[in-house]
């Protein structure tokens, strides 16, 4: 039984490969063994797929969850005026969240990015409107930060 809730799975070539192929076929008729059976192998592999490490861990720090607050609502801001705004350093907030979050600010901040750019593609945004409203200055930039921090580029995200 799958949860009801979305998540991010890590999957095998193979599984992403039989989604593709599911999804191609769509709608997909139950009383046609070949499709029945389809559903069955993904339902099987889906149940037991790790979950993707897409995780963002709160700071704790007052000056630092405010700061993260303000990542959270635009990603695309500069940290500068940002950090100006809560009233510390950057050395000081970046001890903070590698202190609380295990992530430098600029990783954590990076990543902030990149869940929001998942949101967007999954929404159908394009790749390049994708960048442009996460901060990236060229699509090229996004599809180089995402290819580091997710393993893919936001390409093979994208499910056609």
């Amino acid at each position: 039984m799958l949860p009801g809730e979305p998540r991010a799975l890590n999957v095998a070539p193979l599984v992403r490969e039989l989604l593709l192929h599911a999804v191609r076929l769509c709608p997909l008729d139950l009383d046609h063994a070949p499709h029945a059976a389809l559903l069955t192998v993904l339902l099987e592999q889906l149940s037991g797929a790790p979950e993707a490490p897409l995780q963002l861990p709160a700071p704790r720090d007052a000056r630092a969850r405010q700061l993260a607050a303000a990542i959270l609502k635009d990603p695309a801001a500069d940290l500068g005026p940002l950090l100006r705004a809560v009233g510390a350093s950057r050395r000081t907030l970046d001890r903070a969240f590698v202190s609380e979050t295990r992530m430098t600010l600029s990783r954590w901040h990076r990543r902030a990015r990149m869940l929001r750019a998942l949101e967007l593609l999954a929404e159908g945004a394009s790749v390049t409107t994708t960048a442009v409203s996460v901060g990236y200055a060229t699509p090229s930039s996004f599809v180089a930060a995402c290819r580091e921090e997710l393993g893919v580029t936001p390409g093979q995200l994208v499910v056609r």
